[in-house]
């Protein structure tokens, strides 16, 4: 059932996802908004390696938005994972070749490395001296922001991600 509801764009809804990045704050080739989120959870029985870097216990959750921030990929590990840790361990950086087409791109915050097919912001002591850069980081921002809208409404709208899921093993956390 998840597939059938999230999916990424097949290739006819390509041209309207990027044109609605493209909407957003002009940054083109883009099909899509990556990013992670930490839900705190109870400490599980197996408990190494779910504490995040807030020492707490969490799963993070990654997820690949659209234009509209519909949820196109998700993919849960555990809280220790970080943003660039989570995607190489994820199923969709093993298939994300094969689906974008060549020149087009995922747009990730500065957690993530860049890559054929992934583009992230500039270091920040460099967006300073350098006009085209900062321009560059501000329609990325504006652009991938879609990503941690999408994660606001879906923390909002099941408020229980806001507090900590209680499930106690990790087959029933993931």
């Amino acid at each position: 059932m998840a597939k059938s509801i999230i999916s990424m764009p097949p290739a006819e809804e390509l041209a309207a996802v990027e044109d609605g990045f493209y909407a957003s704050a002009g940054f083109p080739d883009t099909i899509g908004a990556v990013d992670g989120t930490l839900v705190r959870i109870a400490r599980p029985h197996d408990f190494e390696g779910w504490y995040c870097r807030k020492n707490f216990p969490a799963v993070n959750v990654q997820a690949i938005v659209d234009h509209r921030g519909l949820f196109r990929s998700i993919s849960i590990q555990s809280g220790s994972n970080n943003d660039q840790s989570l995607w190489n361990g994820s199923g969709v950086k093993k298939r994300i070749s094969s689906y974008v087409p060549p020149g087009k791109h995922l747009l990730a915050d500065a957690g993530y490395k860049i890559w054929g097919h992934m583009l992230t912001p500039f270091l920040e002591a460099d967006v300073m001296q350098d006009p085209r850069k900062r321009r560059y980081n501000k329609a990325h921002s504006r652009t991938r922001i879609v990503v941690e809208c999408a994660f606001g409404r879906l923390k909002n709208r099941f408020r229980v991600l806001l507090g900590k899921l209680e499930q106690k093993t990790s087959d029933r956390i993931c």
